[in-house]
């Protein structure tokens, strides 16, 4: 085998992990728990703000259709004022 300039060592087992290394460390088990609940927290928390948010867009969308349909009817008004207030005295001469 050819060197490289330094020495080579044999291989060892400092990759390797043993089965008690790679076990889950039970004081950890408690913290998954808390943490699976808190997941489960968050996301219905989530959905119920969420489902309050569609709620609040309907309700604005509602809201902006009145006032369009309001400022239509304004508009339509403008349009067509009413006899009175078109009544002009000098046509009437």
């Amino acid at each position: 085998m050819a060197s490289l300039g330094y020495q080579s060592f044999p291989p060892t087992d400092l990759g390797r992990v043993d089965e008690e290394m790679a076990s889950p460390d039970r004081r950890f088990l408690p913290l998954v728990h808390d943490l699976r609940v808190l997941i489960t927290v968050l996301y219905d928390s989530l959905w119920f703000i969420n489902e309050n948010v569609k709620k609040g867009n309907e309700y604005l969308r509602s809201l902006l259709e009145e006032t369009e349909t309001s400022e239509k009817e304004i508009d339509q008004e403008r349009k067509e004022p009413d006899g009175i207030m078109n009544a002009n005295p000098e046509n009437d001469q």
